[in-house]
């Protein structure tokens, strides 16, 4: 499972790039993998609750983790406690 950025590291991550020259009026962009960038908006960072799940492969039958938002954990066969957690609510 790919490591989480914390709330810390975030923090940390915004001293080093304001050490290295970044502005508080920089712009912010996501990079969805396709040939553009894409604009977050500035309410998109909001607190929610979510839970932890697992899936298996059909074909490999290897387990893969993941998070669910707890109003959708109904969608899936959950595997932990509730987790306040901070999500780019971003709909484009």
């Amino acid at each position: 499972m790919m490591e989480t950025m914390t709330l810390k590291q975030l923090k940390e991550l915004i001293q080093r790039l304001e050490t290295e020259g970044v502005g508080e009026e920089t712009p912010i962009f996501l990079d969805t993998g396709w040939d553009s960038i894409q604009e977050i908006d500035p309410t998109a960072l909001v607190k929610k609750q979510a839970r932890p799940f697992q899936i298996q492969d059909e074909l490999t039958k290897e387990y893969y983790g993941g998070f669910v938002l707890e109003e959708k954990a109904h969608t899936k066969d959950t595997t932990g406690d509730i987790q306040e957690v901070l999500v780019f609510d971003h709909k484009y």
